[in-house]
């Protein structure tokens, strides 16, 4: 795990003013994230349920009220969130848990996030422990956990 940390932070430092990196399964793996922003939208800082993981090729997270799981994969700067059926990988296949979450101020941003992640999503590192997951449907920014 620490050499995928340093493989990455290293790939990142080389690349800081690049507006993509080359990037690829490894580059993620065992890593955590914060999600700071959705749609240019700060999340709530104190929030615990706005988190990102990454590990055995699996995404796991949420985005404030419902827990979130996949599988991730990469193609070239892309980000997919899916599963994997019949031999074949499908994007925006993902599991979620069904709270109601329409009474909670900080309900939009589930259905911002769901929206991005049913698509694959360009990648680009700001720095060594920031990045922006985007795609037609919107924008996550993260901040990497240490």
């Amino acid at each position: 795990m620490a050499a995928a940390g340093f493989r990455s932070a290293a790939l990142v430092l080389a690349c800081a003013a690049c507006a993509t990196v080359a990037i690829d399964q490894r580059t993620f793996e065992g890593t955590s994230w914060r999600e700071t922003a959705v749609n240019g939208h700060a999340t709530p800082v104190e929030s615990v349920g706005y988190r990102m993981h990454l590990k055995n090729s699996r995404f796991s997270g949420g985005f404030g009220c419902n827990s979130m799981g996949a599988e991730y994969r990469f193609a070239g700067n892309q980000m997919m969130i899916g599963k994997t059926e019949g031999g074949q990988f499908h994007v925006g296949w993902i599991m979620q848990t069904e709270r109601d979450c329409s009474d909670r101020p900080d309900g939009p941003f589930e259905g911002w996030a769901w929206a991005i992640l049913q698509h694959p999503m360009m990648v680009r590192f700001h720095g060594a422990r920031r990045l922006t997951l985007s795609n037609s449907a919107g924008s996550i920014e993260l901040e990497r956990i240490p």
